[in-house]
């Protein structure tokens, strides 16, 4: 699934004027001015073969469960799709957060407490949709999100749905 951080920080820097490529270490070793690492899970190796005058940039709930992108990325909406060119679905949000605590989850400490938020704008090649919310129903708005849904005409995939709240 392709990194909703990555395609927002891809988004910001090329609003900028700025080249955003994926990183190849034999051949941008002295081309690269920033690089983004995110890291997913705390027990995955952060890599180790960067080029010696890139700014590195660590994140990632692997790196540090309460690192959050700046303000000015966090809120774009459009995500930069051209990173993953043979992606052919939209990803979305509709919340963030969770209603539940499970002491086996990070969700609540990153995240917080279940609050909506506004849907990102859809991939223009998108087929489907994945909506990614961690506990869909639990959106106290979740009839809005599903009318927004139905006004795509496109197909959905939830992948959180507590069949227990329902």
């Amino acid at each position: 699934m392709p990194n909703i951080a990555i395609m927002k920080i891809s988004t910001y820097h090329k609003a900028q004027g700025h080249d955003v490529d994926w990183y190849n270490p034999v051949i941008d070793i002295m081309d690269t001015d920033i690089l983004y690492e995110c890291q997913l899970f705390n027990f995955t190796a952060p890599y180790q073969y960067y080029p010696v005058r890139a700014k590195i940039i660590r994140g990632g709930t692997g790196v540090d469960i309460k690192s959050h992108l700046p303000k000015e990325i966090e809120q774009i909406l459009e995500l930069d799709y051209s990173l993953y060119p043979d992606c052919d679905y939209s990803m979305q949000f509709f919340s963030r957060g969770c209603i539940r605590n499970c002491h086996f989850c990070v969700v609540r400490d990153k995240e917080g407490y279940i609050h909506e938020v506004e849907p990102m704008l859809l991939n223009p090649k998108g087929k489907h949709i994945e909506v990614l919310d961690n506990n869909f129903f639990a959106n106290p708005n979740w009839n809005k999100a599903v009318d927004y849904i139905i006004n795509t005409g496109q197909k959905v995939s939830l992948h959180g749905v507590d069949y227990g709240y329902l």
